[in-house]
């Protein structure tokens, strides 16, 4: 399947203990067969469940080489060191 461009959207986070808002660009979305959405954005890559959100980047998955994902493909089967839909 090709991969279809994607528009850019910006959204602003912030979490306890910021003093300011950090920006994050969502830069590429794939849904699997299981129904995860991933977020790949200029932080790290993201997988919704429909109920909760977890993260991966550099810090806590090493295999990732950098953190901003701009690219997805949803046939992948799973991420190393993740829990393989667990």
């Amino acid at each position: 399947m090709p991969l279809l461009p994607f528009p850019q959207a910006t959204v602003n986070v912030s979490g306890r203990g910021n003093t300011g808002c950090r920006t994050i660009r969502v830069e590429a979305l794939a849904q699997t067969k299981d129904g995860y959405l991933w977020i790949g954005t200029t932080a790290g890559l993201a997988r919704f469940d429909g109920l909760a959100f977890r993260r991966f980047n550099s810090a806590n998955l090493p295999e990732l080489a950098s953190d901003r994902i701009t690219a997805l493909a949803a046939d992948v089967p799973h991420i190393p060191g993740g829990d393989h839909g667990r």
